[in-house]
């Protein structure tokens, strides 16, 4: 009794609305589109907050430990059922009725107007604060958040991603649950277009961040993969509006679907890791004529077999940096580590080049691991003069703490 009594009191005495008028019945649908206000500001706010340190200085949460929160409501609501439903049973002589079904829950025109009408508004002021560092760049961020474009680009960027994510069950939700009412679908679309046009902006955003984020760190397929899955939830976004939101949303899933296989598909066909591989290798270019970064050898070497040959090429390359200084020993023992790892992943003996020789092996055969073999393979005698330049100096250095340990 004291475990499942909780179940006639709750469906039956709380959700299931009541048949009296009155001013509680009245203000029942303003408390509850209040309540889903307030869950929507209050999650997407705090995502918007850690995403945007320009945004966090404009708007304020309550400082809440999410862990404490968390284990009271759970402490709490355990004795708080067994007590309800042991309770109820003691009190009321009555049998016990048969537990209720849950009815559907419906939004009606005051609930989707403060959901969405708040959203919008939050969205809109997350934007207008976008538009202070994309304008007023570098000079603004450390004025107002003591940031340089470097640290304010490092980010933000997931935030964003998981906002643009929610909002897309979030509009398919409240869709669903609108009471059968032309007035009230015309209400809903025209208060999703423009969160849906806000969302844009924060996308691009978002990209604008990612763009910086490269400039100063260079590019990795952590940050490519993203940055398709962002555009994909673009292209969501838009057929979301061509279809949910003109009352075709039958043919939503299979749009989405489709549509992520072929971004999947697109990405394959670009080969991200070549991609990271050409966009380092051009920072680097432009920065040696004027700057000072580095490129990151042994990140190269270990991208897939579609970068192999640029990576290759690079370690190949005469080194940029002046004999006999600091720097330069830096650059030739990372050039040595780029050369094994290269040669440990494609080289003659390495493991992928003895399941290439294996009978059958067209079975599990691959472009990029192909390329990756051959140009290792034709570079072989270069590979082995660079890599003995290169680990020169860790050779040196291991023989001398040999002959100082003997010593």
């Amino acid at each position: 009794t004291a475990a499942a009594g909780w179940a006639p009191l709750v469906l039956g005495e709380a959700i299931v609305p009541r048949e009296e008028a009155g001013a509680s019945g009245r203000a029942a649908p303003a408390l509850r589109a209040a309540g889903i206000a307030l869950v929507l500001l209050v999650v997407f706010g705090a995502l918007l907050r850690s995403a945007d340190p320009i945004f966090a200085s404009l708007v304020a949460l309550p400082d809440v430990d999410i862990g404490t929160v968390a284990s009271h409501i759970i402490f709490a609501g355990f004795f708080a059922w067994l007590v309800s439903g042991w309770a109820r049973a003691a009190l009321d002589a009555r049998p016990a009725p048969p537990i209720p079904s849950v009815p559907s829950l419906t939004l009606g025109t005051l609930e989707v107007t403060t959901a969405l009408g708040a959203l919008n508004a939050l969205f809109a002021l997350y934007v207008l604060t976008q538009l202070g560092w994309f304008f007023g760049g570098e000079h603004f961020l450390q004025a107002r958040t003591g940031l340089t474009a470097a640290e304010y680009a490092r980010q933000g960027f997931f935030q964003v991603v998981l906002v643009v994510l929610l909002v897309v069950p979030l509009l398919l939700a409240t869709r669903a649950m609108l009471a059968p009412d032309r007035a009230l679908a015309r209400r809903h679309t025209a208060l999703s277009l423009p969160l849906l046009g806000l969302l844009g902006a924060i996308i691009v955003s978002a990209a604008s961040r990612m763009r910086l984020y490269v400039h100063y760190y260079g590019l990795t397929t952590d940050r490519v993969y993203p940055m398709a899955f962002m555009a994909w939830l673009a292209i969501v976004l838009g057929w979301l509006a061509w279809t949910v939101l003109r009352d075709r949303g039958e043919r939503f899933v299979m749009g989405a679907i489709g549509s992520g296989v072929a971004v999947l598909l697109l990405l394959n066909l670009a080969a991200p890791d070549a991609i990271v591989a050409r966009v380092n290798i051009a920072r680097a270019a432009d920065a040696t004529r004027g700057g000072s970064t580095r490129l990151d050898l042994l990140y190269l070497a270990r991208l897939s077999g579609e970068a192999a040959p640029l990576a290759v090429a690079s370690v190949l390359a005469p080194p940029r940096t002046a004999p006999g200084t600091l720097a330069h020993a830096e650059a030739e023992l990372e050039r040595c580590d780029a050369i094994e790892v290269l040669a440990r992943r494609w080289g003659p003996e390495s493991a992928t080049a003895a399941t290439y020789r294996e009978p059958g092996a067209w079975r599990r055969w691959n472009a990029g691991e192909a390329a990756a073999l051959r140009v290792v393979a034709e570079n072989a005698s270069a590979l082995r003069t660079a890599r003995h330049d290169a680990c020169r100096g860790r050779a040196e250095q291991a023989a001398r703490t040999t002959t100082g340990r003997t010593s």
